[in-house]
């Protein structure tokens, strides 16, 4: 775990509580939450980025090969 330092302006920080309340959470309990979910949803899409990249990659690869077959 890392700890870090944000800044919130005041009106954030009320919406921020009040979600947190509504969900029976501390602000900060509440913060990490979101941070960790959002967090974990763009990993997934990165990783689903990556791995379409590299199929894209390896089908090229297998169209030059048949190229240079070809010649």
């Amino acid at each position: 775990m890392k700890r870090k330092l944000i800044d919130l302006d005041l009106e954030t920080e009320r919406r921020l509580s009040i979600l947190a309340s509504a969900n029976g959470m501390s602000l900060k309990k509440y913060i990490e939450y979101i941070l960790f979910q959002h967090g974990n949803d763009h990993l997934i899409k990165i990783e689903k980025e990556i791995k379409k990249q590299k199929s894209a990659s390896i089908n090229q690869l297998s169209i030059l090969d048949e190229i240079n077959k070809n010649l």
